[in-house]
């Protein structure tokens, strides 16, 4: 409680774990998946793919807007506030459904009505999750 987690400056909603912070945990057990697969760890290999498996599984279950068509920040206020941070590291980390992906592209990448990325370290994010929608 009461940890400040830097994201982005930002503001978020944030009552509980914040939906990009745990999208960049996810991404996280997924290099280290990989990583253990280079140096032959079978072990640990298997578990961080299991945590990542079960991060995007519920990644998806609490943070996805269905009203909003997007990833909100924080499921626990009630507030389904949504900011572009979790939206760009959905399309971004490959974190959800191209029907999902699509509806991000229309409410939140090209939605003037949420807030823009104002840092250069997280507009690199942003272009790089427009080059990859980009037919």
């Amino acid at each position: 409680p009461d940890d400040w987690v830097f994201m982005d400056w930002s503001t978020f909603d944030s009552n509980g774990p914040i939906c990009a912070e745990q999208m960049v945990l996810c991404k996280a057990y997924d290099s280290i998946s990989k990583c253990a697969t280079l140096v032959g760890d079978a072990k640990t290999c298997l578990h961080a793919q299991k945590q990542r498996d079960y991060i995007r599984e519920q990644i998806n279950l609490r943070y996805w807007s269905e009203e909003k068509g997007a990833f909100i920040d924080d499921y626990k206020s009630g507030k389904s506030n949504v900011t572009r941070h979790a939206n760009i590291f959905a399309i971004l980390f490959d974190l959800t459904t191209e029907e999902r992906k699509n509806s991000i592209v229309e409410n939140v990448i090209y939605n003037k009505n949420i807030t823009p990325i104002t840092t250069p370290y997280f507009e690199f994010y942003e272009l790089d999750a427009m080059c990859q929608i980009v037919p």
